[in-house]
């Protein structure tokens, strides 16, 4: 019977009856009597037993109370014995403090220093004998082959060379104990590259403990380093041969990088393992670095050859930045981990940043180029140049209105190779494709300056010359945009300026000097903050160039004029004496003067478009020409916004030099008698009749 039941604190009798005598239904009356009875009956021997056993107990500690009171009686006596003792022995220490006489301590302190002596001198004895028989030893474990038994007993040596520092031979003893572990990292280091090269967890956990044991810890990590760097440099030889980054889109160094980054995030258990005593993501890092920096070819070598090869680099670049960002992004989650790791972890691996984006460093120098020939290409691509004048610089215009997109695009690049480290490469790139765009433009100016023996017999050299000034104004206001658009850039560049600077993410202090990298703060401080824009010497550029195009169609505009004037101040009539008679021919103007007189009154006809539809460009072109009467007006515009303020200064223009022209030929005449005068004053009345 289970009798545990009885003893619960819940214990119900009517529900152990109920349990009992559950599935007893079948039963009848006399059974259920007798299994009742035999059940009581149980029941009261259960009694019995446990009555009994309550009895045994009661006198067996009724017993053995007298030996527990006894024993507590001793151990009073005892304590107070204790007692007394400690009294005495402080009573005693009383009288010796107090009577000054600390020699016998003194001998005590001396005899506890001899006896530490002696033992260490025992000590020494037994390691100098010891150290013959260990070394003895050594010699036959080694020529059997049992590099576990050599390193423990190299180990012991190592011991017994602490405590035979100061002996004579001690460095005998050194040399003898080096040799040892020479010999047994030279018997140790195949297995161990073999189990590193096959990656055999347990021997390489055999091995390099012996290794360690025997102070050749730091050989244990450069032998794990070579076998890896050995598998990484023949990876990084197969991905050159399929890839040698010849094309668009090379995948070589991004697929490196994958496996790289694969092979440390698999490591970092191996390697906490192998190497228990050292930090095993400083490891990993370290390796990191040299997987990076210690291959052949190097990345740096094969970045520049790749970078030589290609029509676009900056592509290039672009794509490796976009590898190498994601392979600092992987190994940072590798090795930061959620404690951040270590500041020796932390220096690593701004090494290791710096390491990765040294081929992006390299090609930094070469940022403007790059960028000058990419935007060049895109211009050149354009055929703005063509043999038919009129179609050039209607090309030029379309081509004008597509510079700012191509700014941006040139920002964008940028941000993506360098994250606008490079904006100084990319400010001279952008200055040395405006000095291209201003170059098309000159030799447009110099078509149009050689059509001017043409305006009288074809009209369109005047709308030619029209388009030219036109064309400088759309040139001149792109140009503004462009500079407004990197302008605005660089002043927005948000670089970190933190020193050292913080590991796995591009920053100026990863790719440049110190040196570069303040002077690239002062740069971007200096636009950030001056009024002046970033290619204020390109504007001008375009402004000087913009003024030679006012003055080459104004002079081919007055061609016609300069022509006619040219033989008036040979003319014979100015030294002819004619008599009274023909004086009334005088009153008719000359041939020269009618010509010039129907070559000016079609002007106005020609410019009436620009009163129909007005150009904002034309307008900002001849804002660059300072009016004439520059003591009364300095430095205002000639032209304002107005639709008819472009007319009004073309005619305004042709007239005045039309009337320098004159005047000066009238001055040239040689002599002028009397008779010629009043042709003269006609033909000068003629003039100013048409100006008017």
């Amino acid at each position: 019977m289970d009798l545990a039941l009885f003893s619960e604190e819940n214990f119900d009798p009517k529900t152990w009856i109920n349990d009992v005598f559950k599935g007893q239904n079948k039963m009848d009356a006399a059974a259920m009597q007798q299994h009742a009875s035999s059940l009581v009956m149980r029941l009261q021997l259960a009694i019995q037993e446990v009555n009994t056993s309550l009895e045994d107990t009661s006198q067996q500690v009724l017993s053995g109370l007298p030996r527990v009171v006894r024993d507590v009686e001793s151990l009073g006596q005892e304590a107070s014995l204790v007692k007394t003792q400690m009294a005495a022995l402080m009573t005693d220490l009383k009288k010796v403090s107090c009577s000054g006489n600390n020699s016998s301590l003194d001998k005590l302190v001396r005899l506890d220093c001899l006896k530490s002596r002696l033992t260490q001198s025992a000590q020494a004895l037994r390691q100098a004998d010891n150290w013959t028989t260990l070394a003895t030893e050594v010699e036959e474990v080694l020529e059997a082959g049992e590099l576990e038994v050599a390193a423990n007993k190299v180990v012991q040596l190592h011991r017994c060379l602490s405590v035979l520092a100061q002996t004579p031979d001690s460095e005998d003893r050194a040399a003898l104990l080096n040799s040892f572990q020479l010999r047994i990292e030279a018997m140790a280091s195949p297995h161990v590259v073999e189990a590193f090269t096959h990656h055999n967890l347990s021997s390489s956990i055999k091995y390099s403990s012996i290794l360690r044991s025997v102070g050749r810890g730091l050989q244990v990590q450069s032998y794990y380093h070579q076998v890896q760097l050995t598998g990484l440099e023949a990876e990084w030889g197969a991905l050159l041969e399929a890839d040698p980054m010849t094309g668009p889109q090379p995948v070589c160094l991004a697929q490196y990088y994958d496996h790289l980054a694969t092979l440390l995030h698999k490591q970092v258990s191996w390697v906490s393992e192998v190497f228990p005593d050292c930090e095993p993501r400083l490891l990993l890092c370290l390796l990191a670095i040299a997987a990076v920096t210690d291959l052949q070819p190097s990345i740096t070598q094969v970045v520049s050859s790749a970078a030589k090869l290609q029509e676009e680099p900056l592509q290039l670049l672009c794509v490796l930045r976009a590898a190498m960002d994601n392979f600092l992004k992987q190994t940072k989650h590798t090795f930061e981990g959620r404690d951040g790791g270590s500041e020796a972890l932390k220096e690593a691996g701004v090494v290791l940043s710096r390491a990765v984006y040294t081929p992006l460093a390299n090609q930094l120098h070469y940022y403007q180029q790059y960028e000058q020939a990419t935007l060049l290409a895109h211009l050149n691509s354009a055929a703005v140049m063509r043999t038919d004048v009129p179609e050039t610089l209607l090309q030029l215009r379309e081509y004008g209105a597509k510079m700012r997109a191509q700014c941006d695009l040139a920002a964008n690049r940028c941000l993506q190779v360098s994250g606008l480290t490079g904006c100084e490469g990319l400010v001279a790139g952008v200055a040395g494709y405006v000095t291209g765009v201003v170059a098309v433009l000159a030799q447009a100016r110099k078509a149009v300056a050689g059509l001017h023996k043409d305006i009288t017999q074809d009209w369109t050299v005047f709308t030619t010359c029209l388009d030219l000034i036109t064309t400088a104004g759309v040139v001149l206001m792109a140009v503004e945009e462009c500079e407004e658009s990197v302008s605005s850039t660089v002043a927005s560049a948000q670089l970190c300026w933190d020193s050292p600077p913080p590991p796995y993410t591009l920053s100026p202090g990863l790719l440049l000097t110190p040196d570069r990298t303040n002077k690239l703060r002062d740069y971007i401080t200096t636009i950030r903050d001056s009024n002046t824009g970033s290619l204020q010497k390109s504007v001008t550029e375009v402004q000087k160039e913009c003024n030679a195009c006012v003055s080459a169609a104004l002079h081919t505009i007055i061609s016609p004029i300069e022509a006619h004037l040219s033989p008036l101040p040979q003319l014979p009539v100015w030294g002819t004496h004619q008599p009274s008679s023909t004086l009334s021919s005088a009153l008719s103007p000359q041939e020269y003067v009618t010509q010039m007189g129907q070559y000016l009154l079609t002007l106005p006809q020609h410019l009436e478009p620009l009163l129909m539809t007005p150009s904002p460009a034309l307008n900002r072109a001849l804002q660059q020409v300072t009016i004439l009467d520059d003591v009364q007006h300095p430095g205002l515009r000639a032209v304002s916004e107005s639709e008819v303020s472009a007319a009004d200064f073309l005619i305004c223009r042709v007239a005045y030099t039309t009337c320098q022209l004159y005047t000066e030929a009238v001055l040239h005449i040689p002599a002028l008698v009397q008779h010629a005068q009043p042709q003269l004053i006609t033909d000068i009345e003629y003039v100013c009749n048409i100006l008017e």
